[in-house]
């Protein structure tokens, strides 16, 4: 056993047999969201419709959540990795075409995280030196998106400022999505990648 996308994949298709694909993907990535913000932020709320969630399933399916989990920061922590929770979502055919809902493809969010102006709040095209300058002056730098689908753009910004040694500590993830499902995937992909980010359904 492999733990990567095609494993998530796998292991999301033999639980859609029983509980339902989407609701399956669903469940996965809002316990993920859950266990991710309830290690710094505490909520009670999240904790208890994480239970909910868990009730749901036998005690060995649930435990493949785990497993996905594992398989995800594998990914994630590739030198190429990629937005794993969207292409997964989009493979499955899970994503509403119906509402024209299309995650724009990784290599053109980063052609626009480094080629177009303040779709992510910057003043200008990706620079180092002016990002540092705006790190010095402010303490830290916001990178926002306010209609973030899976976070592709976020995510390919964050990639962009890894590959540059820019310190994530001072960078600060901002998005926003009409998909409660949409945020938590970006919120979890950034925060399994070191980013500090809040997304807003």
């Amino acid at each position: 056993m492999t733990l990567d996308k095609n494993y998530i994949k796998d292991t999301l298709k033999k639980l859609g047999q029983k509980y339902g694909v989407r609701e399956t993907l669903e469940d996965f990535v809002y316990c993920c969201a859950y266990s991710l913000s309830n290690l710094t932020n505490f909520n009670d709320s999240r904790e208890k419709e994480y239970l909910n969630i868990s009730k749901k399933y036998e005690k060995e399916d649930f435990n493949s959540f785990a497993s996905m989990l594992s398989a995800l920061i594998l990914e994630l922590n590739k030198d190429d990795c990629e937005d794993i929770l969207g292409n997964v979502f989009e493979e499955l055919g899970l994503h509403d075409k119906g509402r024209g809902q299309f995650f724009t493809p990784l290599h053109i969010s980063k052609f626009m995280a480094e080629d177009i102006r303040n779709r992510a709040f910057i003043d200008s095209v990706f620079d180092k030196e002016n990002i540092q300058n705006a790190i010095s002056k402010k303490g830290y730098i916001t990178i926002a998106d306010e209609c973030c689908g899976s976070g592709r753009m976020l995510f390919a910004y964050l990639k962009l400022l890894k590959e540059n040694n820019v310190d994530l500590k001072n960078v600060y993830f901002e998005g926003a999505d009409i998909s409660n499902l949409c945020c938590c995937m970006t919120y979890v992909s950034l925060s399994l990648m070191g980013a500090s980010a809040i997304i807003n359904h």
